[in-house]
């Protein structure tokens, strides 16, 4: 659904998403390495019933669907 650049971004926009119940589940998109503790990218999934609202929320100017650019 979408990505953040580390933990506390990824937090962030959970924390946004929960705010309007639309549940989240972060997790690394690489290995772990303990130097890094919280760096490192993140996805974020969400239900598919819920993936355009959550972009909408996430990304308001970014076009969804078919929508012209």
């Amino acid at each position: 659904m979408g990505f953040a650049r580390h933990q506390p971004e990824a937090e962030m926009l959970a924390g946004l998403l929960a705010e309007l119940d639309i549940p989240v589940l972060v997790r690394r998109t690489t290995m772990d390495v303990p130097d890094m503790l919280a760096g490192g990218p993140r996805e974020l999934l969400v239900p598919a019933d819920r993936e355009l609202e959550a972009r909408a929320l996430l990304d308001p100017y970014e076009p969804i669907g078919d929508a012209p650019a």
